[in-house]
């Protein structure tokens, strides 16, 4: 710790000011760290780039099937349903479907007799609709 001021009259040998902090950071260092941090960091990109390589190879070696079917049995199954459209043995798209279902039900209702002959409007009588909304209901509690 400095006590007195310092004496302003006599420059230092170096031609500096008494005052003026010398730098603690040295270029030399610096640059020095920065050659090794480059090299470390192309080591470290090597190796690692190395050893996905070697990964791949092995795997790609390995040749482990993906499901324990035969290729047979995975070319001739139908996955169960709801299928995407188009899959395997259902080529038609949604659309399609959408109308053949409509048709379904169509004639579902006309055998129920729901369908009056005259409009072509489906109508459920009123017991049937009844018969629902019971159904539907929650069940009364009981106190």
């Amino acid at each position: 710790m400095q006590t007195q001021s310092p004496d302003m009259s006599h420059p230092t040998a170096s031609g500096e000011s008494p005052l003026h902090e010398s730098s603690h950071v040295r270029l030399r260092s610096l640059i020095w760290f920065a050659v090794w941090f480059v090299i470390a960091l192309i080591v470290i990109e090597a190796s690692v780039y190395g050893m996905y390589r070697l990964y791949r190879h092995l795997a790609a070696r390995a040749s482990v099937p993906i499901t324990g079917l035969t290729n047979s049995d995975v070319t001739h199954s139908v996955p169960p349903e709801p299928r995407l459209q188009p899959s395997l043995d259902h080529d038609s798209l949604p659309n399609t479907d959408l109308q053949a279902m409509r048709e379904r039900d169509l004639a579902d209702f006309r055998k129920r007799g729901w369908v009056d002959s005259h409009t072509g409007q489906v109508a459920i009588d009123e017991k049937t609709l009844d018969q629902v909304l019971k159904l539907t209901q929650p069940a009364a509690k009981k106190q």
